[in-house]
């Protein structure tokens, strides 16, 4: 991608309208679709600032800077993802969570573990879904302290839930199995066959090891000791390969309350609207193990929406299935 001084057209016409959004003025021309003088040296100004190379061409790089740097707050769906969401309106939500208490990590612009976790506290004391997702409801819940937030006075520190999102997982031993988990061109293997059960297992785990768990990554379940306090096995199910994942739990005589919470926080996220959650609660025996299996049905047609809907859904399932092992670990009986 390049876009330099002498170029016309619509791609133009959007350079200059984000550069004036953020305040770079392009003179009486103003948008006008032409890449000359003033564009050019908004652009260079604007490279200075974010520190990128002074060329007054854009190409991807200072492009992407540039969408980053107009997002506002509410403009799009903010979740975990990998690569890690970022932008402006993710500066302008870390602000707001530190001014009502919840965060106290970097404010740095990238929705990260760290972050997400704040968000959930947030929405805890909002009584709303602490799924980490910064979609409609939690927007307009921040949006109603808006004045508030951005007035230079001090802002009433709300009080976090007792038990903290991060530290309840800190320390904690989880296995996490996927067949493919350990294979180099892992995400190769997601973007070409767009395997749910493997990008699941992937995000499930690397959140986990970010939140300082101590994860084990397994391919035979032969290889996990009894001392590990949640296993949990990602897998295509048998009978229907496409749209059905399933979720092992095999560890101890506590596989059934383990399953249990997972399920009913899989329930409430999904809600029906999404996928519909499918449960066998009887312990069943594998190589020794108790297990139980959760499958969990993508039924209205996942493969036929956007991007963004089905990194919701992964986000939601990846949520619920965190919140019930932090809810099996914290003692909370499962409904």
């Amino acid at each position: 991608m390049q876009i330099k001084k002498g170029d016309r057209g619509k791609e133009v016409v959007d350079v200059q309208r984000r550069l004036s959004i953020i305040g770079f003025g392009l003179g009486s021309i103003a948008v006008d679709g032409a890449y000359e003088v003033n564009t050019e040296a908004a652009v260079r100004k604007f490279q200075i600032q974010h520190e990128l190379p002074e060329t007054g061409v854009i190409n991807s790089k200072t492009w992407r800077a540039l969408v980053d740097a107009t997002y506002k707050l509410g403009d799009r769906a903010l979740y975990l993802r990998y690569p890690f969401l970022h932008g402006n309106d993710v500066f302008q939500l870390q602000r707001w969570l530190v001014a009502l208490g919840f965060h106290d990590g970097e404010i740095d612009g990238i929705f990260g573990p760290v972050t997400e976790c704040s968000v959930r506290e947030c929405q805890l004391n909002f009584a709303l879904s602490t799924d980490g997702i910064v979609g409609s409801a939690t927007i307009a819940a921040l949006f109603t302290l808006r004045k508030m937030l951005e007035s230079e006075k001090n802002v009433p520190i709300m009080k976090p839930s007792s038990a903290s999102f991060v530290s309840s997982i800190q320390g904690k031993k989880i296995a996490v199995g996927c067949d493919s988990l350990k294979q180099e061109d892992l995400w190769q293997e997601i973007e070409e066959n767009d395997y749910l059960y493997i990008d699941l297992a992937y995000r499930f785990s690397n959140l986990l090891e970010l939140l300082g768990a101590d994860i084990k990554i397994f391919n035979d379940i032969s290889e996990i000791k009894a001392e590990y306090e949640v296993v949990i096995s990602f897998k295509k199910h048998t009978k229907n390969i496409d749209d059905v994942m399933v979720i092992n739990h095999a560890d101890n005589d506590k596989s059934i309350i383990i399953a249990s919470c997972i399920a009913n926080e899989l329930d409430v996220s999904l809600r029906g609207r999404l996928g519909k959650v499918e449960t066998d609660l009887a312990a069943h025996t594998y190589q020794d193990r108790p297990q139980v299996e959760i499958v969990v049905n993508h039924s209205s047609g996942l493969d036929k929406k956007d991007e963004l809907e089905k990194d919701v859904f992964k986000q939601k399932v990846v949520s619920a299935i965190f919140d019930g092992i932090k809810k099996y670990f914290a003692g909370v009986p499962a409904l």
